[in-house]
């Protein structure tokens, strides 16, 4: 069974692990995530805006996909890519997604981390994940994508947005800290901008800690540049960061 040596990263498999029954919740805007068709139609176009540019940048090939999750955008490559192949650290997640997803792709259950590719492949993608990676680790992470790709490979990545950018928009979404304090509340979360810890209620109605660190757009793109790669980095109107890598 997947697991890790870090206490927190421990936490957040387990936090996602309890969560995969209701994670669909959020991601469909439904239940106690539900802020009203508004935000709802809003939070659906700027998904399809991503979903252009996933289209546009083409993971044709073979694609490796970083903590897939319940396969909401494993449901997107299996539709583009020749293979997919699924790296996830909770097995109640990829069950939600194998019941979901309609095509060829290979599971692996593992913590990301410890996870060692017995092959290369043409595309690396992630999705809500970076945000998950300790700073401490960013670099080492960036190393395992490098080991995951032919020399021509290509990374695509989304992930959430800099909660800043929804506060004049739905303040309902993130509501922002208190002057002083660096705390931003979610429907079910609080996370301290400065620590990157964010506190979560799992749908077991047990509270997990997990990693979370916004990243600023530009911020992202410098950090990855930094390590050898050309990126670019972009958001949406307010919910969603996403973009793309190749080696230099």
């Amino acid at each position: 069974m997947a697991s890790s040596d870090d206490p927190l990263l421990s936490s957040q498999i387990a936090y996602y692990r309890a969560h995969a029954p209701r994670y669909d919740d959020w991601w469909f805007r439904r239940g106690r995530y539900d802020l009203g068709d508004d935000t709802r139609a809003d939070w659906e176009g700027q998904i399809a805006t991503v979903r252009s540019a996933l289209r546009d940048f083409a993971p044709l090939g073979s694609v490796l996909e970083i903590a897939g999750g319940t396969g909401n955008w494993t449901a997107e490559l299996v539709q583009i890519a020749d293979s997919v192949t699924v790296v996830d650290a909770s097995p109640e997640a990829v069950a939600v997604a194998q019941s979901k997803v309609t095509g060829g792709a290979e599971w692996v259950v593992t913590d990301v981390f410890s996870y060692r590719p017995a092959r290369r492949f043409d595309t690396v993608f992630f999705g809500f994940w970076l945000s998950h990676v300790p700073l401490e680790r960013f670099d080492d992470f960036w190393s395992l994508v490098d080991e995951c790709l032919i020399p021509d490979g290509r990374v695509f990545f989304i992930d959430n947005a800099h909660p800043s950018l929804s506060w004049d928009v739905d303040p309902d979404v993130f509501r922002p800290p208190d002057p002083g304090q660096s705390t931003v509340a979610g429907i079910d979360s609080i996370t301290d901008l400065e620590s990157g810890i964010s506190t979560r209620r799992a749908a077991d109605g047990e509270t997990y800690d997990l990693v979370k660190i916004w990243w600023d757009a530009d911020q992202l793109q410098s950090r990855i540049e930094a390590l050898g790669w050309e990126a670019t980095v972009t958001t949406t109107e307010w919910a969603f960061l996403y973009g793309h890598a190749a080696r230099r």
